[in-house]
């Protein structure tokens, strides 16, 4: 998956909030886009604006069906390719260091254990 996204700059990662577990549910493709160094294009829920907040670097979110803030987010990438090349740069950032298996596996690994004890 990771290699035939790599040929592409930007991500979407597009949710409409309904039912309510999409609003915070944090789906694969938002995590797999950094991993490929995609720039990410996410719509604007609490789940979404958490990924974004912990790199907002590497794209932008809005509103849910608002295809002319989608619209307005792409166009500024298209003007500005060194602004796009900076977001792509901070996804693969991102996912090194921020959304690493490495950085997250202890996490996940100290609940296991708590859970057993």
């Amino acid at each position: 998956m990771i290699a035939a996204l790599r040929p592409h700059a930007v991500g979407l990662a597009l949710e409409t909030g309904r039912p309510p577990n999409r609003e915070i549910c944090v789906t694969n493709k938002i995590l797999i886009y950094p991993l490929a160094g995609l720039a990410v294009a996410a719509t604007r829920t609490k789940g979404q604006q958490w990924v974004m907040g912990q790199a907002p670097e590497m794209g932008f979110t809005y509103a849910s069906g608002d295809s002319a803030e989608l619209a307005r987010g792409l166009q500024r990438w298209l003007d500005n390719p060194s602004a796009l090349e900076g977001a792509r740069g901070a996804a693969r950032r991102a996912a090194e260091k921020v959304f690493s298996w490495k950085r997250e596996s202890h996490k996940l690994l100290a609940v296991l254990e708590g859970a057993m004890a």
